[in-house]
C-alpha cells in the first residue's frame, strides 16, 4: 500500500548547521502547538486536584514514564534512526513500523503480567501500565512522521490528540472525577485511538512480508538501548520515586509541581532531540566525525548565546507565573523549580551528545554512562530525602544531571580528538 510518505520520501541534504534548523524549525513549530495544549492540561490538573490527589497522581505518572523509558524509548529511537536513514536513501521500510509495534506489544504484555503477579488486580498500577502502553504506541507512530519529515502530519495528529485530552480533563473536572485512576485510563484510551488513526494513515505491511531474521536483528539491536533507556527512566524519575518513599503525599505534590514546571522548561527539547537524531542519522552524517563535532560546537555556541538570556528570564518570571497559575498552595515549589532550571539549561547545552553517540551505535558506552549517573543520582537524592529536605533533593538532582551530561559530552570530544591524532 502506497502512502504519501512512502511514495515521496524526503531526502535532506547537508550544507552546514543551517540545514539542521530547517528540520528543527518545522518540528518545533508544530511541537509548540502540541505542547502548549499539553501544558494547559497539566496546569488544570495542578490547579483543580487536591494536593494529596496530585501527589498520588505525580507518583503513578512517574511509574508510567519509567515504564515508557524502559520498554518503549529504545524501540522508538532505533525505529526513528533506521527509518530516517532509509528515507534519506529513498528506501522507506514500512515493515519495520509493524515490527516495532509487535516488539512494544510483547514487552507490555510481560509488564501487565508482572504487575498482576506482584500487585494483583491493582487499579492504580494497571491504569499506569495502560497509559504507558497507549503513550508508547502513539509516540511510535509520531516517530514515523518525524522520520519521513512529514511534520504537518505529525503536528496535526499531536494537536488533535491533545485537544481531546484537554476535553477529557474538562469533562472529568465537571463531574468531580479528577482522580489518578480515571485520568490515567482516559489518557490511555485517547492515545490508543489516535495511534490507530495514525496506523490507518501510514499503512502497514502484511505479516507475511516480515522476515524473522530482521525481526530478531531489530530486537537484538534494541536490547542495549532498552538497558540505557531503562536506566535513563530511573534517572529522570529518581526524585519522585524516592520522595514518595520518604515523605507524605503533600510534599510529594509540592515537588511534583516544581518537577512539572522543570519539564515545561524542556518543552522544545523533545522535538529538537528528534531533529538532531534525524539530522545525525542521515547518510552524510553517520560516519563523518569532523562534521559531527563541528555541529556540536555550533550547537553549544547557539545555546550559550540565546539560552542564557532565556534562563535568566525564566528564573525571574517563573515565580510570579507559578503563583498566578497555581495559587498560593504551591508557593514552596517556586524555589525548587528555580534550582531544577539549572539542570534544564545543562541538558539543552549538551543535547547532541547522546544522538552523536547513538549514530556510532556505541550503545554500551551510553548504557554504562547512564548506569553510573543513575546510581550516583539515587545515592545523592536518597541522602537529601533522608534529611527531610526537598531543597537538598533538588540540588542533588541538578548535580547528577550536570555530571551525566558532562560525561556524554566529554566522550564525544575525546573520541574525536583520539580519531584526529590516531
Amino acid at each position: 500500500m502506497k502512502t504519501p510518505d512512502s511514495a515521496a520520501p524526503t531526502q535532506p541534504k547537508h550544507h552546514g548547521f543551517s540545514d539542521f534548523w530547517k528540520i528543527a524549525r518545522a518540528l518545533v513549530t508544530w511541537e509548540m502547538l502540541i505542547k502548549g495544549l499539553n501544558i494547559g492540561s497539566s496546569l488544570i490538573l495542578i490547579r483543580l486536584m487536591a494536593v494529596a490527589d496530585y501527589g498520588e497522581y505525580s507518583y503513578y505518572f512517574s511509574i508510567s514514564n519509567t515504564l515508557i523509558a524502559i520498554f518503549s524509548s529504545g524501540v522508538q529511537v532505533v525505529y526513528l534512526r533506521n527509518q530516517a536513514y532509509a528515507n534519506s536513501t529513498g528506501k522507506l521500510r514500512l515493515d519495520q513500523f509493524l515490527i516495532s509495534i509487535i516488539i512494544e506489544l510483547s514487552f507490555f504484555a510481560l509488564v501487565f503480567a508482572g504487575v498482576v503477579a506482584v500487585k494483583g488486580v491493582n487499579g492504580l498500577w494497571l491504569s499506569a501500565v495502560a497509559y504507558a502502553l497507549g503513550f508508547s504506541l502513539f509516540t511510535l507512530s509520531a516517530s514515523h512522521f518525524q522520520a519521513v519529515v512529514n511534520f504537518k502530519g505529525y503536528g496535526l495528529l499531536g494537536a488533535l490528540k491533545n485537544v481531546s485530552l484537554f476535553a477529557i480533563i474538562g469533562g472529568l473536572a465537571l463531574m468531580g472525577g479528577l482522580k489518578t485512576n480515571p485520568v490515567q485510563v482516559s489518557f490511555a484510551a485517547i492515545h490508543i485511538v489516535f495511534f490507530l488513526a495514525a496506523c490507518r494513515f501510514i499503512g502497514l505491511s502484511s505479516l507475511s512480508e516480515i522476515k524473522i531474521g530482521e525481526f530478531l536483528g531489530l530486537l537484538k539491536e534494541n536490547l542495549p538501548l532498552l538497558f540505557y533507556y531503562g536506566a535513563a527512566g530511573l534517572f529522570t524519575q529518581a526524585d519522585i520515586l524516592l520522595i514518595e518513599r520518604n515523605f507524605p503525599l503533600e510534599p510529594l505534590a509540592i515537588y511534583g509541581v516544581a518537577f512539572r514546571y522543570y519539564m515545561f522548561s524542556l518543552v522544545i527539547l523533545a522535538p529538537l532531540t528528534n531533529s538532531i537524531r534525524v539530522y545525525t542519522s542521515t547518510e552524510a552524517m553517520v560516519s563523518n566525525r569532523p562534521l559531527q563535532l563541528a555541529y556540536f560546537k555550533s550547537w553549544m555556541k547557539k545555546i550559550l548565546k540565546y539560552g542564557l538570556p532565556l534562563l535568566i528570564v525564566g528564573l525571574l518570571a517563573g515565580g510570579p507565573v507559578m503563583r498566578l497559575v497555581n495559587g498560593v498552595k504551591y508557593d514552596e515549589s517556586v524555589t525548587l523549580m528555580r534550582i531544577l532550571m539549572a539542570g534544564a539549561f545543562c541538558t539543552f547545552l549538551f543535547a547532541p551528545a547522546v544522538s552523536i553517540i547513538l549514530t556510532s551505535k556505541n550503545y554500551t558506552t551510553l548504557a554504562v554512562f547512564m548506569s553510573i549517573s543513575t546510581v550516583m543520582k539515587f545515592g545523592l537524592v536518597y541522602l537529601g530525602a533522608a534529611q527531610g529536605s526537598l531543597l537538598l533533593v533538588a540540588t542533588a538532582s541538578v548535580a547528577s544531571i550536570i555530571f551525566m551530561n558532562l560525561l556524554n559530552a566529554s566522550y564525544v570530544f575525546f573520541r574525536q580528538e583520539k580519531t584526529a591524532h590516531g
